[in-house]
């Protein structure tokens, strides 16, 4: 229970230019506890034109902790909209250790200390019931724990926005379902259309966004009291772009409204904005860093649709933006940024000052399998931890609008197959109104959380399992079964152009493979791709197209030999649609291309002769994978003494939610100490156990036999008594 002195008034005079001037400081404590918030009101009858300013007016509290170490804070001014509808400074203030601290408020005027209190004190008593801020562990720096070195794993989705009349509700009504369920994370945008406080008015003046930020305070509240972290977004690319979700000619950066910039690129390079724009981290900072519930700053929501996406000047701009919330964060958060490519942008992800690493993925078939591809490779490439922080079926609000995927198997395989990683959280849903909440799958993470919640993430030392390879027990040494691609529509030139494919399913450079086969308008962006297979028995390659621009020409070479060419027109198909600006046709089209392929190895090229573009949806090699290696995909960690693996039958989908179930499958786990097991399989949906058994370990290797794979499946290994 605070001890609070309700009004205390310091009279401070002063000689400076021969006047002198008063302040008052209200809400102070005697006693407090460790990760507790102090918050000071601060008034004062100083002539200041803008309170916002920290040029002109900055007021400081500095906190000795009971080590002597100090910290200073920035206060903020703000408007109040509860009971109280009063205009002043606050202090925000959360000690980290228990004992006697002391603290003096300092104000500066146009950078001239004014007035300076003398110190004042609180009893700061410990808190069993606070676990601190959270930072990367010590132990694993892939994953993240609290200050009190408890494990922190984050599950949950994006809950950027609402546009409803009544905002809190919705996120009361969000943010009860996720923690129901289980869930103990989001991600919030300070849009200019939701909770951003620069926008309606001159630039370092947030006078007029002062209820947005006093929603973000009550939605900080809301989410200390339900134990739910935040990664906060400070920058939509929609401001400084005029292509993507444009909201330039709203900008208060922007001449045509009084602003500075001629255009939205001058951003990250004009000395004035960058300052500007270090005012409003500062007061960001100083306003919302107190909470423990901020898990991150992510300091642009996909940097790469800003207008003349410039790595350079995008490098040079994050570093000096990091840097700066570093100086003023006393907290340390976590620190992070974003980009609309997920192969994007490696010279800012190798940034010291970047903590970890994001994908946005979007448009994926089977959204399991690129989950986890994309996944391993941010975490290979540049050793930091990861998290899928944007994923969805679709890009487009309308395709989501029309309803796919009601039962929500797109969101139920992204999470399994993410949660095993070894990212340091679950993948993030993207559409939490129109799909999450609308089709009630926040359930969905009720089922994933009880499977978790005893891995120990940080002390035992994950690796990814050891052999992937499921095997169908009872197949015939000589069968083969067919290998469906399915590529990531991507708007750009292909990063890999050679495939190889494995006579065990693997494809290599797989997450790579393009859906854009380009043609003689778009040379920059062409770049076919080179597929090696060894066909051990006579095949086909069988091309799915989805859609064509305009008009274009299928060319398929086998062994530098032309075996197809076909003409591929937009204008030649029943659903096409004729674009004015573009004076050309588009169409969707559900056509297969087929080729035949000989026994033995196998180039093939696919090409596009033609002008514009191909769309496809997948490419199936028949008679391509031996039959003994089961139709399944596997996601899975494990360590010396137990393991936590999701398989999922290969053709389950939510475009395909009813597939032949997958039987008789086994699946070896090496590298396991010697001694009893515990196997539990668990149906994915309803968190239930399906079975469970003992076995023992004497030679490293657990052979599992695995009950049917209808949809997907969930097991856990662990050591008896462990």
């Amino acid at each position: 229970m605070k001890n609070v002195e309700f009004i205390i008034i310091f009279l401070f005079m002063i000689a400076v230019n021969s006047h002198s001037s008063n302040f008052v400081v209200s809400n102070r404590v005697s006693e407090i506890k460790v990760y507790d918030n102090l918050e000071l009101n601060i008034d004062t009858d100083l002539k200041i034109k803008n309170p916002y300013d920290y040029d002109e007016i900055n007021i400081t509290g500095e906190f000795i902790s009971p080590d002597n170490s100090k910290k200073i804070v920035d206060a903020f001014y703000c408007e109040s909209f509860g009971e109280s509808k009063k205009k002043n400074f606050k202090i925000r203030f959360t000690p980290d250790k228990p004992g006697k601290w002391k603290y003096r408020i300092k104000v500066k005027k146009n950078k001239e200390v004014l007035l300076e209190s003398k110190l004042f004190t609180f009893e700061c008593k410990k808190n069993p019931d606070k676990n601190g801020f959270i930072k990367l562990s010590d132990t694993d720096f892939l994953f993240t724990e609290f200050s009190n070195k408890k494990p922190f794993f984050p599950v949950g989705l994006n809950i950027a926005w609402s546009a409803s009349e009544d905002v809190y509700a919705d996120y009361e009504k969000w943010i009860s379902k996720l923690k129901e369920n289980g869930g103990n994370f989001i991600r919030i945008w300070m849009a200019n259309w939701f909770l951003g406080i620069e926008w309606d008015g001159k630039l370092k003046d947030y006078s007029g966004r002062q209820k947005q930020a006093y929603l973000l305070d009550k939605i900080i509240k809301l989410c200390e009291e339900n134990g739910i972290y935040i990664m906060l977004c400070l920058l939509p690319h929609g401001e400084f772009s005029t292509t993507h979700n444009s909201n330039w000619d709203k900008n208060p950066y922007n001449k045509i409204n009084g602003g500075i910039l001629e255009r939205p690129e001058e951003f990250f390079i004009n000395e004035r904005a960058k300052k500007i724009f270090k005012n409003r981290l500062r007061y960001i900072i100083a306003r919302y860093s107190y909470s423990t519930s901020i898990f991150a700053w992510e300091l642009f929501n996909e940097v790469d649709l800003t207008d003349k996406y410039d790595t350079f000047n995008a490098l040079n701009w994050h570093r000096e933006m990091l840097n700066e919330i570093k100086n003023y964060d006393i907290y340390k958060h976590l620190k992070t940024t974003s980009f609309s490519d997920p192969y994007k942008d490696d010279e800012i992800w190798n940034l010291k000052q970047i903590d970890f690493t994001q994908t946005h993925i979007y448009g994926l078939k089977d959204a399991a399998e690129a989950i986890y591809e994309i996944s391993k490779y941010k975490i290979e490439k540049f050793s930091k931890p990861h998290i899928i922080s944007e994923f969805g079926i679709d890009v487009n609000k309308e395709t989501i609008e029309k309803g796919i995927d009601e039962g929500g198997i797109y969101m139920h395989n992204a999470l399994w197959s993410g949660i095993f990683t070894l990212s340091f959280g679950s993948p993030m849903a993207w559409w939490w109104e129109i799909y999450v909440d609308r089709f009630n799958l926040f359930s969905l993470y009720k089922p994933l959380t009880d499977f978790i919640k005893d891995i120990k993430w940080i002390k035992n030392n994950y690796y990814e399992i050891k052999d992937k390879n499921v095997y169908i027990s009872n197949a015939k040494e000589d069968s083969y079964r067919d290998l469906i691609i399915y590529p990531i529509e991507k708007w750009e030139r292909a990063k890999e152009d050679r495939f190889t494919i494995k006579n065990n399913g693997i494809v290599v450079n797989k997450p790579y493979f393009p859906a854009f086969l380009f043609g003689k308008s778009k040379v920059d962006m062409k770049n076919d791709p080179v597929i090696k297979i060894t066909n051990e028995k006579p095949g086909k390659l069988i091309i799915k197209l989805k859609r064509v621009s305009h008009d274009n020409i299928l060319s398929v070479i086998v062994n530098d030999a032309e075996s197809l060419r076909e003409n591929v027109c937009a204008k030649d198909f029943p659903k096409k649609r004729f674009f004015d600006e573009w004076k050309i046709y588009q169409a969707d089209i559900d056509k297969e291309y087929s080729v035949d392929l000989p026994v033995g190895d196998n180039e093939i090229i696919l090409k596009n002769d033609g002008e514009d573009w191909i769309l496809i949806d997948y490419i199936k090699f028949t008679d391509a994978v031996k039959a003994k290696y089961a139709p399944v995909f596997i996601s899975g960690i494990q360590s010396n003494k137990d393991a936590y693996i999701w398989i999922k039958n290969e053709k389950f989908r939510w475009d395909n939610p009813e597939p032949e179930s997958v039987k008789n499958a086994i699946l070896n786990i090496y590298d396991l100490l010697s001694g009893r097991y515990v196997i539990k399989f668990y149906d994915t949906w309803n968190g239930e156990v399906i079975k469970e058994i003992q076995d023992i370990v004497d030679n490293d290797i657990l052979l599992l036999e695995i009950p049917e794979v209808k949809k997907d499946i969930a097991i856990s290994v662990r050591r008896y008594g462990e």
